[in-house]
């Protein structure tokens, strides 16, 4: 594990970016259980999960049934795209995220 880079995701913590993040929308859980999907796009702080279940949601094909993923999501080292992740989904203004992002084979819980 640890801080440091790995295909081109970065574990958050201790991650010092320079920019300032915008201020959080506010968002809803959808799912109380994690769901389980693929890393299918990375561009440094955001990318998409491909999940291996359509989500539920009026939101989830507004970028054609693929998840958002913000680095502030991402709880632990991510071997980068095409990794199993696990996460819970929410939904937003900008549609359908995944929050508590780790990878997939990890102690379940929170």
């Amino acid at each position: 594990m640890g801080g440091g880079w790995r295909g081109g995701i970065p574990a958050p913590r201790g991650y010092s970016g320079s920019l300032a993040a915008p201020p959080p929308l506010h968002r809803q859980l959808v799912s109380t259980r994690r769901q389980l999907g693929r890393i299918a796009d990375w561009w440094g702080k955001y990318g998409f999960i491909d999940p291996d279940e359509l989500v539920d949601h009026p939101s989830a094909a507004r970028h054609g049934g693929k998840i958002f993923l913000a680095i502030e999501d991402v709880q632990d080292e991510i071997e980068g795209v095409g990794s199993l992740v696990s996460y819970f989904v929410y939904v937003d203004s900008n549609g359908v995220g995944a929050m508590h992002v780790r990878p997939a084979g990890h102690a379940e819980g929170g």
